[in-house]
């Protein structure tokens, strides 16, 4: 089962999961910096509770054109 809070897509956002073959736990980002990082935390709950703090890293690249 996956639950969503109300603004899944900005800073403070989460999602929580439970399943029987996936365990238990809690994304939450944490920080957006512009398009080039974001930053969340991680909480498994079962099977291992443990927690975890992760980072995304984009680059932005142009082209003729635009942007891809």
């Amino acid at each position: 089962m996956l639950v969503y809070s109300d603004t899944p897509d900005q800073e403070g956002g989460w999602y929580t999961w439970d399943g029987r073959t996936v365990g238990a736990g809690k994304l939450t980002h944490e920080k957006f910096t512009g398009e080039e990082k974001i930053e969340q935390k991680i909480e498994f709950k079962r099977p291992f509770k443990s927690v975890f703090r992760v980072w995304w890293e984009f680059e932005v690249k142009s082209y003729p054109g635009g942007r891809e």
